[in-house]
């Protein structure tokens, strides 16, 4: 080798060996001996897979390649394991090449790096990116997370809002249907005093002028009193019917007396059984809660009247709790869902709305056959304005 040739390989920045087709290192230049701690000397005439890497089977299937390689300018680029003087090991990088064949003898050159920094800066590299990963996974997850919270949110308040808008539209409907029926009430009420009343007065008026006739004598004004006595009668009971349309004087017997008598009243006008029980027969509550479960009672059983085509009607009054309950069973044919949407049916909105009023619940328990209604109402305690609500609600229908 020429003295500049030698010269080069000493100063290389790779380390660089030189061997035959066996191994058997011939050359050892300086940065090989910085980077595997053997001089030169310790080093020429050993077999390289032996003395610096435990890759040996790559070593030598890449040589023996190299040689039956009639490329001029092929290389081996390998990475194997090296050993360090000191008993460590490291990763080596290293280009393998032909360099001469003259006599039969084949000479073989390598190129070697300790990569020992680079591998670790992969690791680093490595270790980060999988971090990387998982924070990017992790805040994908929350993120998904977040996602599916404001759609449910999102979902809840839509439900909410359109829950909302039927509320108040029913709200309204109510609001409407109950003005139509306190205006048919008026109507109605004008009617009667007008056709009851007035025709009654009318007539007692004319037979008082005929009192006044000097012709007439004792036993004509007899008869003609008595007649007018029979006609004032007529006026009371009218009187008497048009209030008892107001407010029911049997009210004030009580709420276990009042509903007693409308479920008798019911059973004898329709020719249904209706069968009442109070859990306590000397009940006492307060005149908004009877006047409340009285027209509650007396709309359930006009329901049954009109729909339910029941043979039997059961009504229990009872205490649970705080709450008092009275509940409506009948063995009709029940009210399905086809049959319970029907459109503008205000009856058992109006019995809601009541009970409401109270801070009470309504239940509806029904199929296709039988229904029971189940009315709870707290026993003491009463919103504000409710009992004057309840004296200016209208008598509603289904």
């Amino acid at each position: 080798m020429s003295a500049r040739l030698r010269a080069i390989v000493e100063n290389a920045p790779d380390a660089i060996a030189v061997f035959d087709g066996n191994g058997t290192i011939s050359l050892w230049n300086r940065r090989a001996e910085l980077v595997f701690g053997f001089n030169r000397e310790a080093m020429v005439g050993r077999r390289f897979q032996s003395a610096v890497t435990s890759s040996v089977e790559l070593f030598e299937r890449e040589l023996l390649a190299l040689a039956c390689s009639r490329d001029e300018l092929s290389c081996a680029k390998l990475e194997m394991v090296a050993h360090h003087a000191d008993g460590r090991t490291f990763p080596m990088e290293a280009a393998m090449t032909l360099i001469g064949d003259e006599g039969g003898t084949r000479e073989f050159c390598i190129f070697m790096h300790d990569i020992t920094v680079r591998r670790s800066d992969e690791q680093a590299l490595r270790a980060a990116y999988d971090e990387l990963e998982g924070t990017i996974s992790e805040r994908t997850s929350e993120l998904v997370s977040a996602n599916e919270r404001l759609n449910s949110e999102i979902a809840e308040r839509t439900l909410a809002q359109e829950a909302l808008l039927q509320s108040q539209e029913q709200l309204r409907e109510l609001v409407e249907h109950q003005e139509r029926i306190r205006e048919d009430e008026r109507k109605r009420i004008a009617r009667e005093i007008h056709d009851e009343l007035g025709q009654h007065l009318l007539v007692l008026r004319i037979d008082v002028s005929l009192l006044k006739n000097p012709r007439k004598n004792a036993a004509q004004i007899d008869e003609k009193v008595d007649a007018i006595l029979e006609q004032i009668d007529t006026t009371m009971k009218s009187v008497r019917a048009i209030i008892n349309n107001l407010r029911p004087a049997v009210l004030d017997l009580g709420l276990v007396a009042s509903l007693e008598w409308q479920a008798r009243d019911f059973q004898r006008r329709n020719r249904i059984a209706c069968d009442f029980s109070a859990e306590d027969d000397n009940l006492d509550v307060d005149d908004a809660r009877a006047t409340v479960l009285f027209r509650v009672l007396q709309e359930a059983l006009t329901n049954v009247v009109r729909h339910a085509r029941a043979s039997e009607v059961k009504v229990e009054l009872y205490s649970e709790g705080m709450n008092l309950m009275l509940k409506v069973a009948d063995n009709g044919v029940g009210m399905p869902k086809a049959r319970n949407r029907k459109a503008k049916s205000f009856g058992l909105a109006g019995i809601r709305e009541r009970i409401a009023m109270l801070g009470g619940e309504f239940v509806i328990d029904t199929g296709e056959a039988g229904t029971k209604l189940i009315f709870a109402i707290p026993l003491y305690g009463m919103p504000a304005d409710a009992e004057s609500a309840m004296a200016c609600a209208p008598r509603d229908s289904a």
